[in-house]
């Protein structure tokens, strides 16, 4: 009989679980109610081990306040702090999914002068669709990071814009960026961080800002549906009642 072995601790115990592939829906079904009442910290070190067996929920970061704790967070508890930080910004501003952001080259954003560059053009390594990014909104941002790249002897020595801090030939991948998240979920207590929470952050900061545009949204996604927007963007009955809310019906 084949089964899994998944060796689990929880609050200074060890639980071995035999998992057949046949009662695998039971197990889920089940182990995620235990996860549901663990500490969210314990909750989010399962979650990394489990990888494919369990896929996190990450949620746009709605409130403010959260917001610049994340930022703060991403800043100034790491060595790379303004990487991890700029990497952030750059992909809450211009919605790229996180494969794509990591992939920036240099040359993408800055100009032969060392400028930052009004708009960028890439090809999404997810649909091969060519993308045009707009740069303005992060272009502080950007300026400050090249500061850093020039500072730290990245600038133009290294094709890319976000190197690895231990091999600069190669750029910083996504398990690295997810257990940076990771870690900041952890510092923060917030257990719906992940590798997703920039471009879905950004998403829900330009549906709300444009007066709800959910066609905008999604042309910025490329979604094919608003229904599929909408789910991205974390709109759970009590967020549609509190917009609702809102809403003058005469």
């Amino acid at each position: 009989m084949w089964g899994f072995f998944f060796c689990l601790f929880l609050v200074k115990k060890c639980y071995l679980f035999v998992i057949t592939l046949p009662n695998y829906r039971y197990f889920s079904t089940y182990f995620y109610d235990k996860i549901k009442r663990c500490y969210n910290s314990i909750y989010q070190k399962i979650t990394l081990v489990l990888g494919g067996f369990m896929k996190q929920l990450v949620l746009p970061i709605k409130d403010s306040y959260v917001l610049s704790e994340v930022q703060d967070t991403l800043l100034n508890n790491f060595k790379a702090g303004l990487r991890n930080y700029t990497i952030f910004q750059v992909g809450k501003a211009t919605l790229l999914r996180v494969s794509d952001v990591l992939r920036l080259k240099q040359e993408d954003v800055y100009d032969k002068y060392g400028e930052v560059k009004r708009n960028a053009f890439i090809k999404d390594k997810k649909t091969g669709k060519q993308n045009t990014l707009y740069l303005k909104p992060v272009r502080e941002d950007l300026e400050n990071y090249k500061k850093w790249l020039e500072e730290n002897n990245y600038y133009q020595t290294t094709p890319w814009l976000f190197p690895s801090t231990t091999r600069p030939n190669k750029h910083i991948d996504e398990r690295r960026y997810y257990t940076i998240m990771h870690k900041v979920g952890d510092l923060l207590d917030i257990p719906y961080l992940g590798t997703h929470t920039m471009r879905k952050t950004g998403a829900y900061r330009v549906y709300v800002q444009s007066n709800y545009n959910i066609g905008l949204v999604m042309s910025l996604l490329n979604h094919s549906s608003e229904e599929m927007t909408l789910r991205y963007l974390g709109l759970d009955q009590v967020s549609r009642e509190k917009l609702l809310d809102k809403i003058n019906f005469g």
